[in-house]
């Protein structure tokens, strides 16, 4: 079986299926009440869970409640929610229908949104930060695809957690499966051998490790995700060669350099995601106090044009009463 395959199309789905189904909505469904004052723009508050805000436009949540940080996409709280594994929420997902897309932005969220300065398609391949800057000068173009990703998608697609470099011997593969770099391996085993004398005569033996060759790159799979009976309870979990996984000094030192770009655009996206929850939460606390000085503004003319007629009320009958 073709692993490698079978994993980025099962991230790719992930993602896909993500996009089918509405944080808030699925959240409604399990019994989340939001406040309907603040369901109008793209920050969703909960009414019946202390802290839990829902940002409806990155289909993020997070939970700010003392003894509680929690934040995660549709599949975390899912298992939050339940104490479910990936696989069960991802099931759930499979086998509910999908949402409707929100075609219509409400007025609020598309004034916020004409408020920040548009970012073109090319724009998104640009550095931002100088996190993204340090990540194109250490994992080069290729990282730049990633720029725009959000933090949690970044987080789900966790290359970082789910990969292994280690040495390896492999004879059977004469060169790298990435550079085409041909491998001697003879040559690395001879490099060290050294004729040593002994009692009558020589041998051949190793002064030192034997040189570097080449690398393995694993991956790591959920062995519930291979549907094999047993192998869950024999195995739990697994890293896997990559089909093209043996690879020259180059290429491994190449690849742990894009590991380390891809942590710095997760890093570079949580700071952004994060200023944008509090220009957010900004706009909500003013619109709150222009409402509440409205308010404030309404009730005291209401005051004033009561206390008006009631003089007025009083005057005519002291009129009358002379």
């Amino acid at each position: 079986m073709n692993w490698q395959v079978r994993m980025k199309t099962t991230k790719d789905e992930t993602r896909a299926l993500k996009n089918k189904h509405r944080l808030e909505l699925v959240m409604q469904e399990a019994g989340e009440i939001f406040d309907g004052n603040s369901t109008t723009g793209e920050l969703w508050l909960s009414a019946s869970t202390p802290g839990l805000t829902v940002d409806t436009r990155r289909q993020i949540y997070e939970i700010k409640f003392p003894g509680k940080d929690e934040s995660g996409d549709v599949i975390a709280w899912l298992k939050c929610r339940y104490s479910w594994t990936f696989s069960m929420a991802v099931k759930f997902l499979q086998k509910r229908p999908a949402d409707p897309k929100r075609q219509d932005l409400p007025t609020a969220a598309r004034a916020a949104k004409k408020s920040r300065a548009a970012r073109n398609i090319e724009d998104e391949t640009k550095p931002i930060d100088h996190l993204q800057e340090e990540a194109l000068q250490i994992g080069g173009d290729r990282i730049r695809e990633y720029f725009s990703w959000s933090h949690w998608d970044l987080v789900l697609y966790n290359l970082r957690e789910e990969i292994r470099i280690d040495p390896t011997f492999a004879p059977q593969i004469t060169q790298c499966q990435r550079c085409d770099k041909r491998f001697d391996w003879l040559s690395a085993l001879e490099k060290n051998l050294m004729q040593i004398p002994v009692q009558h005569g020589y041998k051949l033996q190793h002064v030192g490790p034997i040189p570097i060759v080449a690398y393995s790159i694993k991956r790591y799979i959920e062995t519930s995700d291979l549907e094999l009976p047993g192998i869950v309870e024999a195995l739990g979990t697994a890293f896997v060669e990559d089909e093209n996984g043996v690879v020259c000094v180059e290429c491994a030192v190449k690849e742990i350099k894009f590991q380390v770009a891809l942590s710095l655009c997760e890093r570079s996206a949580r700071a952004r995601e994060q200023a944008e929850e509090k220009e957010q939460r900004k706009e909500i606390r003013d619109a709150w106090q222009d409402a509440e000085l409205q308010r404030e503004r309404e009730q005291t003319r209401m005051i004033d044009e009561w206390e008006a007629a009631r003089d007025s009320a009083a005057g005519e009958e002291r009129t009358e009463l002379l």
